[in-house]
């Protein structure tokens, strides 16, 4: 059998549902990095982490330039929804096996608002970060992670792992 290969190679990003396509340059997803808790007991021989939580999550987007209609979402005080739509595709020997859709959805706020970084004869750097609030990451019609930092919702490939927790706290 034949191995398969996954590219996505390109995206492109919208904005409270705004399309934004080309204006983007760059967008950084931030990393789910699981906040971890030493353990050393009596009679260990080993230390061991254990899961306490996830880490503040960040993005950021770098433009082409400035845009009238991502300058209006500068507001640290508005969450605003993200959708990152990508094609991913598998391949083989024999060529082109699928293509599949790619969606990462995140609420988050801006950080900061950008005026530019000038270089003689180049592109002006116009960069935001994001605090990200939510994330859910999708392959075709399957939700494959998702966490949300205000509802403490965490699940991966459809396994809530977190109703016990929450259930546990009265929620």
């Amino acid at each position: 059998m034949a191995i398969a290969i996954n590219k996505l190679t390109n995206a492109n990003i919208y904005i409270n549902n705004v399309d934004l396509i080309g204006r983007a340059e760059e967008v950084t997803l931030p990393d789910v990095t699981y906040k971890m808790v030493e353990h050393n007991g009596l009679g260990m021989l080993g230390a061991v982490e254990f899961f306490s939580g996830i880490e503040k999550m960040e993005a950021s987007i770098k433009w082409g330039a400035i845009y009238q209609e991502v300058a209006e979402l500068a507001d640290p005080f508005k969450v605003h929804k993200f959708d990152l739509c990508g094609n991913l595709q598998s391949w083989d020997s024999s060529g082109l096996l699928q293509e599949t859709k790619y969606k990462v959805h995140m609420e988050a706020a801006f950080k900061n608002f950008p005026t530019g970084m000038f270089k003689a004869r180049e592109n002006v750097d116009m960069s935001t970060k994001m605090n990200v609030f939510s994330i859910k990451v999708e392959i075709g019609a399957v939700s494959v992670f998702e966490f949300n930092a205000t509802t403490n919702k965490l699940t991966v490939n459809g396994k809530d792992l977190t109703a016990k927790y929450n259930a546990n706290l009265g929620k």
